[in-house]
């Protein structure tokens, strides 16, 4: 969510969708921004990011994603991202839902 306001153009919209798919909770964050190209969106979840969005240039430190990412694994779940490379960019993230609704993972 921090990202998409982030990366937004002023005024834009940012949207949230939250879905159930069989045993699994979706959810999508979608903005308007100026998107993010090919070559970027294939090492978005990387440390080391060639391209526009490099984390030397980049307005972060550029490991929030990378968090999100190992800690949904984690939790058995999965993290996606779609861009036209123009005008949108939208996260996805699924993840097990479990007898209450709720997943948890133990922390040692």
């Amino acid at each position: 969510m921090h990202n998409a306001i982030k990366f937004s153009l002023k005024a834009s919209a940012v949207s949230i969708r939250a879905t159930q798919q069989k045993e699994r909770a979706v959810i999508s964050v979608t903005n308007g921004g100026t998107g993010i190209s090919d070559v970027d969106i294939y090492h978005i979840f990387e440390y080391k990011v060639p391209g526009k969005y490099s984390r030397e240039g980049a307005r972060g430190a550029g490991l929030a994603l990378i968090i999100c990412k190992d800690f949904i694994e984690k939790m058995e779940g999965s993290i996606s991202v779609h861009s036209d490379g123009s005008s949108y960019t939208t996260f996805e993230y699924s993840l097990m839902l479990e007898g209450n609704g709720i997943n948890t993972i133990a922390i040692n």
